[in-house]
């Protein structure tokens, strides 16, 4: 979900093309983002940040949605594309929310307050 204009759709199925079977977790630059994802069981979870953003602000967000997907999963092995956003699409904004506000940064907000 993004405002945002681009050839995000093209970039990320190239992405999804060349994805290793296995478990993993890693990060893809382009242009001004990062693709940050992770697959585990194959259920791959990903995110689209700015390339400023740090990476362990989007992992901890890819974290937080694998944790709250989990009831979902098995609805999720034989969906249609989209037909869990009725359900998970609302977890999905409050999270961009958080994980995007000055709260995202929880090891940062920890430092300042030191």
């Amino acid at each position: 979900h993004t405002a945002n204009r681009g050839n995000f759709t093209t970039v990320t199925q190239t992405i999804l093309d060349r994805l290793p079977a296995e478990d993993t977790k890693t990060t893809y630059v382009y242009d001004e983002y990062k693709y940050h994802l992770i697959r585990e069981d194959n259920i791959i979870y990903l995110c689209l940040a700015d390339a400023a953003m740090a990476s362990r602000i989007a992992f901890a967000f890819l974290s937080q949605l694998r944790e709250d997907f989990e009831p979902y999963l098995a609805q999720a092995m034989g969906a249609n594309a989209y037909s869990l956003t009725g359900q998970v699409g609302p977890i999905l904004k409050r999270h961009m929310r958080a994980y995007s506000g000055a709260g995202g940064d929880k090891i940062a907000a920890a430092r300042d307050g030191v």
